[in-house]
């Protein structure tokens, strides 16, 4: 295997663990519970249990409902933020950790191409996301500076709160 694949390789795991760490959104989005790490800690599990029941953004939303009390609209912002963060997040490690697989495995190609997709359920969408919506990249590439993919923890908060943007396999 040469340097140049070698090196790619090494990027791409650096890039799928960071992907794959907890978002700083994710913090962001705790702000105001007065600091409660316990409150904190009980989100990240009801994360955890939503995830893995594979239920949708109500049954998220009531989870959060349950641990903070009456502020539904938080809850629904924080649930729908949280969920489109996971799962295109996952979306996207897992197109890195495959083509990485193909570069150890001596098979040379492109990187998978991702393209944007606005479902304009919002009621004010981001006049950005619906410019962008259609537009395919490279994994690895930015839709918009900072930006891989909706809900990426690099991005602006302007740019991933309450979107509901998703990226598909083109």
């Amino acid at each position: 295997m040469n340097r140049k694949i070698k090196a790619k390789i090494k990027t791409l795991e650096k890039e799928i663990k960071e992907v794959e760490r907890i978002s700083p959104f994710t913090q962001v989005s705790f702000r105001g519970l007065q600091n409660s790490r316990a409150i904190q800690k009980r989100l990240e599990v009801e994360f955890e249990k939503s995830l893995r029941a594979k239920e949708g953004r109500k049954g998220l939303v009531e989870r959060i409902q349950k641990v903070m009390g009456e502020n539904i609209n938080r809850a629904k912002t924080i649930a729908q933020t949280e969920r489109t963060r996971a799962l295109n997040g996952k979306r996207y490690a897992d197109a890195l950790r495959q083509y990485k697989n193909k570069l150890e495995n001596g098979v040379i190609t492109n990187p998978p191409v991702f393209q944007w997709v606005n479902p304009l359920r919002a009621k004010e969408p981001r006049h950005m996301h619906v410019a962008i919506s259609g537009s395919k990249r490279p994994v690895g590439e930015e839709f918009l500076p900072g930006l891989r993919y909706p809900g990426d923890p690099n991005a602006p908060a302007s740019q991933t709160v309450n979107c509901h943007c998703y990226v598909r396999r083109a």
